[in-house]
């Protein structure tokens, strides 16, 4: 049976088509019409009229919560609280990207509930929302976060539309029998009136999330500096935050959440917060640490307790500023003591006539992190100085095969020999050396590459440095998605030298990283690749001639096939959420490899690279490592023995 509100949206849907109500504002059809009280002829008695008015309440409560279908939605008043019975503590945030992570988590933590999921479906109500809305009919929540209807009004949408739009995406989410909020990107304007349409659909609004951080001028984001988050388009993490603090805050506020950490409801002493991280601050500078990065942290810190984002502000100040100086000076120690022996070894190579240069390249590095209290990568390029001992540089030098061809140290951004591909949540940066891989936890299709441009290679060599944040779960839990990086004739083609890691959740038949040649699209190498933490630094090196090709990590052959690729072949180095399998639903197929399916990623993740190198390998390749290796079978012999007797074994 309709109710008379569902009557009245119908009749105006209806009139909107046949243009019966042209001559009506949006106000008129769009805001609910207050019913004049009657007039009674006689005086009501005392007791009579409190009954009425208690009916009254009781009515309109129960319309407020039972508006748009038949699902238990909670009102918006405060004695609501009363009445919440959420069907599980989990959330899900479903919109566009004004929606995804770092906005998931923040709100998990703020409201103590037990997860926070992300669906992020594009852009326009009718194209990113309505097709979507049945994954959670499979997947139960307690509460739905929605943020759609600002893509609307960028793409000039009419509200006529948009309303229809978000009335149907409301009630089919209500009808999950979830809480429903509704966050609202830009503000009410008598064109669009979202507050009013969210209060009338009995979902939980919050008004304008973005007021004060991001606001649009002649079609264009203008943010407010403390929230940039550098792309022109959306905010940083605090922003995210702020926008997670103020969906709390309506929780909170309608008895939906009980213990929300906002400012009304503070788990923190912001007080004691500013007065340690000003002490740390101090301890740094007087230790000669870089501060212009906390010293910004704190400014933001500052800027956000004034504007009463009480969570973000803790955030800040523990995240941006307690927690990396603490860290630095807890390595102090072990990395001044780093420091000492890189420069000893630094002063010995000197007096031996060993070139240094790349000794006190990496000391430069070193210090620029260190001094940014950045002390996982300073020890990362003091740890490469300390390695260079005489055997292990003897080796390195023995391991050059041919002149090199091509080299990349990332020292800038190098658009000649290389595509920048990214795609999605990917980026790709230069930092102090490296290129640097990113991916954002979340979305899905994420992905950065450095591909080869034009030139393509064949019948030569390739020696990549690099590390990743994760090891798709070979050694931790932490990971998903595609790593590679090696000779591709083009991307997801059938040619492919290189090494492989995918996550080995897509299937237990599969190896998570591995040697792996292709030639033709017939996979000729599937080599596991053991005993490999993909988070610490390696070399990965691979030799390509006419006859084979081998494959060397930290100079050490793990596999060789004999059948190669015929033609030449591009570089790359590439991530990327992509799921692997034998076979699946949707996807892509790449080569004898399997089927691609898109993920989202649980973690932000990222390949950091060093240095790559491209070397010519002569068609003498295995006769010039037998030769070394003879040579210094013989060098060890003479040592050890003394030159050979003619008349001994070899003169028999």
């Amino acid at each position: 049976m309709k109710r008379k509100k569902d009557e009245e949206i119908e009749k105006i849907e209806e009139s909107r088509k046949t243009g019966k109500q042209n001559n009506q504002t949006d106000d008129a059809w769009t805001r609910p019409k207050t019913t004049k009280p009657i007039r009674k002829q006689h005086i009501m008695s005392v007791g009579k009229l409190c009954l009425l008015l208690a009916l009254s309440i009781f009515l309109v409560l129960t319309m407020s919560f039972r508006a748009g279908s038949g699902a238990s939605q909670p009102g918006l008043g405060e004695d609501a609280s009363t009445n919440v019975s959420l069907q599980n503590e989990k959330i899900a945030v479903f919109g566009t990207s004004y929606a995804w992570e770092p906005f998931g988590p923040h709100l998990k933590k703020i409201t103590g509930l037990e997860s926070a999921e992300s669906f992020i479906y594009g852009a326009t109500t009718v194209g990113g929302a309505l097709p979507y809305c049945g994954v959670f009919n499979q997947n139960k929540f307690g509460i739905i976060v929605v943020e759609f209807g600002g893509e609307d009004r960028l793409h000039n949408i009419a509200w006529e539309q948009t309303e229809v739009d978000l009335r149907r995406l409301f009630r089919n989410l209500k009808n999950t029998g979830a809480v429903v909020v509704y966050n609202q990107v830009f503000p009410d304007s008598t064109d669009y009136p979202y507050t009013e349409l969210a209060i009338e659909e009995g979902v939980i609004p919050v008004p304008y999330i973005t007021e004060g951080i991001v606001r649009i001028e002649s079609g264009k984001f203008v943010f407010n500096p403390v929230f940039d988050g550098g792309d022109g388009t959306h905010p940083n993490d605090e922003g995210y935050s702020v926008m997670a603090e103020r969906t709390a805050q309506a929780l909170l506020d309608a008895g939906i959440v009980k213990n929300a950490e906002t400012c009304k409801n503070p788990s923190a002493n912001v007080t004691d917060l500013f007065s340690n991280a000003t002490n740390l601050l101090e301890k740094a500078e007087q230790e000669g640490f870089d501060t212009e990065d906390v010293r910004e942290a704190y400014s933001k810190a500052e800027y956000l307790w004034q504007n009463q984002f009480c969570y973000t502000t803790s955030w800040e100040l523990k995240e941006n500023i307690i927690a990396p100086i603490t860290t630095a000076l807890e390595n102090m120690e072990e990395i001044n003591q780093m420091f000492s022996e890189a420069e000893a070894l630094i002063e010995e190579a000197k007096r031996k006539g060993t070139d240094t240069e790349e000794m006190e390249t990496n000391h430069q590095y070193a210090e620029t992190s260190w001094t940014r209290m950045d002390p996982s990568t300073a020890k990362h390029y003091l740890q490469k100085i300390l390695d260079e001992e005489p055997e292990i540089t003897a080796l390195h030098q023995s391991s050059t095969i041919g002149e090199t061809l091509f080299e990349d140290d990332f020292d800038q951004k190098d658009t000649e020999n290389w595509m920048w591909r990214f795609g999605a949540e990917g980026t790709i940066n230069l930092r102090d050396g490296y290129a640097f891989l990113n991916l954002t936890k979340g979305p899905k299709k994420s992905e950065a590459g450095l591909v080869g441009y034009d030139k393509k290679w064949h019948y030569c060599g390739l020696e990549i440095t690099l590390r990743c944040s994760d090891d798709n779960k070979l050694e931790s839990s932490i990971g998903g998605g595609l790593r590679a990086w090696g000779f591709i004739d083009e991307i997801y083609a059938e040619n492919w030298l290189g090494f492989f890691s995918y996550c080995p959740e897509s299937d237990p038949d599969l190896v998570g990283f591995s040697a792996t040649a292709m030639a033709g699209g017939d996979v000729v190498l599937r080599e596991p690749v053991t005993g490999i933490d993909m988070r610490e630094w390696h070399t990965y090196t691979i030799i390509w001639d006419k006859n084979n090709a081998t494959f060397l990590v930290d100079r050490e052959t793990i596999a060789t096939t004999n059948k190669t690729p015929s033609s030449s072949q591009r570089l790359i180095i590439l991530a990327n959420s992509g799921r692997w399998s034998k076979d699946g639903p949707y996807g892509m197929l790449i080569g004898g490899l399997g089927y691609v399916n898109w993920i989202d990623l649980k973690y932000d993740e990222q390949i950091q690279v060093d240095k790559v190198r491209v070397f010519s390998v002569p068609e003498t390749t295995i006769i010039t490592i037998l030769c070394i290796v003879l040579l210094s079978l013989h060098t060890y012999r003479t040592l050890r023995y003394g030159e050979p007797n003619p008349g001994g074994y070899l003169g028999q």
